[in-house]
């Protein structure tokens, strides 16, 4: 009868009818007086209820009745941990009703505070939770030192709860990187930390642009497993090897990543973008050789191999490498690349054909329709512009600035001059600071005014 007691306490209170909740947990502990789980529980549901309050002397009353319920449980169970943490957050919480100082150090409450603390930790010494809200209190308590040693437990228990102290105010605390990080060098030692401990160490390493002491670390990261991803392993390798300036081992690696991929095309989209961040396009085309020759079946890296050239302003190598693809695989995106490198080449015919084909792929696609709508424009076919800029607005749902002025330009060229300028205040309002708008809107407004 206790615990349908309890289940209806909760049921009520997750209407917020915290009143209403008392006599239900009450009703439960007459049921089985001196039940410490009951105790623990309503102990709970009145330090939830002080921390929703808004009165202060209710939060007083609230938290205190919280902490005699703890009490009990903490006398009923004496090697509970969580009573013992949630004494500390109700200790905690009850001084920070009396003070917006910083916790005085001699302070009765605040000894009783850590004690509790302390007993918590030491009875569940592997949470990471607990540590870390040990570690937040010696921080508002004004004892930095311990705080730290706490965070750097906490992170060898658990290399990855870096993330959560990272979001949070912790972060600003002076000599957390350095707690951090010894705290992942001690998890190093730990055959079941290592890897973890590796890859975080590594990324923080690499965050500095240490790379090739990111990489030495990330060695230790290999994963184990019949279904281990060692595909990402292989390319991260490669990432912080080819930024620290060892080409040829991190070509190795890359080379290693893509073998043990199951989409390979994928895998090399990946890491190109790595080689552009470099400025290494020579190298990539290199590598892209080799891929050719180990993975035919990826044709993908023709179609990848033609982007890079067509940024390096070789057109018509761009050019033979994606006919080679579309012969294979057409796709509207390569037909897309394949009209903006064919207008490169002064190929306006063709390269309508191709966004033709693109837009047949995607007709609903801003981007195609919005190059369409350049190549008629050049081509002063005006009609047939306005046409496919109209399109490319409407699939943007008019928040591109730079497709509405692709189609206040063709208005203005056909002396719609009024809708030019109203075409150019939308774009004005998506992009405020481009002083080119403005420009123009004055341009049309004294075309108008001539005619």
């Amino acid at each position: 009868m206790g615990d349908y007691c309890i289940t209806q306490a909760k049921e009520i209170e997750k209407g917020k009818e915290w009143n209403t909740a008392i006599p239900a947990y009450r009703k439960a502990i007459e049921y089985v007086p001196g039940n410490p789980e009951y105790h623990f529980l309503f102990g709970k549901f009145y330090l939830r209820f002080a921390k929703a309050a808004n009165d202060r002397a209710l939060k007083e009353i609230l938290f205190q009745s919280a902490w005699r319920e703890l009490e009990k449980a903490r006398k009923g169970s004496p090697k509970e941990a969580r009573t013992y943490l949630a004494l500390a957050q109700t200790s905690e919480a009850m001084w920070g009703l009396h003070s917006t100082e910083p916790i005085e150090p001699k302070d009765s409450m605040n000894s009783r505070t850590e004690e509790y603390y302390r007993t918590a930790v030491s009875l569940y010494p592997n949470s990471t939770q607990y540590r870390y809200l040990f570690a937040r209190y010696y921080n508002r308590a004004g004892k930095p030192d311990k705080a730290l040693r706490q965070v750097k437990t906490m992170i060898t228990l658990d290399p990855g709860t870096n993330r959560y102290i990272r979001r949070n105010r912790f972060w600003q605390v002076p000599g957390i990187e350095e707690a951090v990080e010894g705290g992942l060098r001690q998890a190093l030692e730990n055959r079941f930390t290592r890897n973890n401990a590796a890859g975080v160490l590594a990324s923080l390493l690499a965050e500095k642009e240490k790379w090739i002491e990111a990489a030495s670390f990330y060695k230790q990261a290999m994963p184990d497993g019949v279904f281990a991803d060692r595909s990402s392993y292989y390319l991260t390798m490669g990432k912080y090897l080819l930024r620290g300036g060892e080409d040829k081992e991190a070509e190795a690696y890359f080379l290693l990543g893509v073998a043990a991929a199951p989409d390979r095309a994928a895998v090399i989209k990946r890491f190109i973008e790595d080689y552009k961040r470099a400025g290494k396009f020579y190298e990539l085309f290199a590598l892209f050789e080799k891929f050719k020759k180990r993975h035919p079946e990826a044709i993908e890296v023709d179609f990848y191999w033609a982007q890079g050239l067509y940024k390096e302003k070789k057109y018509q190598e761009a050019l033979s490498y994606l006919e080679s693809f579309l012969k294979r695989k057409e796709t509207a995106e390569a037909d897309y690349w394949m009209a903006m490198t064919c207008e490169k080449l002064e190929k306006p015919y063709r390269a309508e054909t191709y966004i033709k084909r693109a837009l047949k792929w995607e007709p609903e696609s801003a981007l195609y329709h919005n190059f369409y709508a350049g190549l008629l424009y050049k081509a002063w076919r005006f009609a047939e512009a306005l046409k496919e800029a109209d399109a490319a607005v409407r699939a943007s749902d008019n928040k591109n600035p730079w497709y509405l002025d692709r189609k206040a330009w063709i208005l203005y060229r056909m002396k719609r001059y009024e809708e030019s300028i109203e075409t150019w205040k939308l774009a004005a309002g998506l992009k405020p600071g481009h002083k080119a708008f403005s420009h123009n809107i004055d341009m049309a407004a004294k075309a108008g005014g001539e005619h």
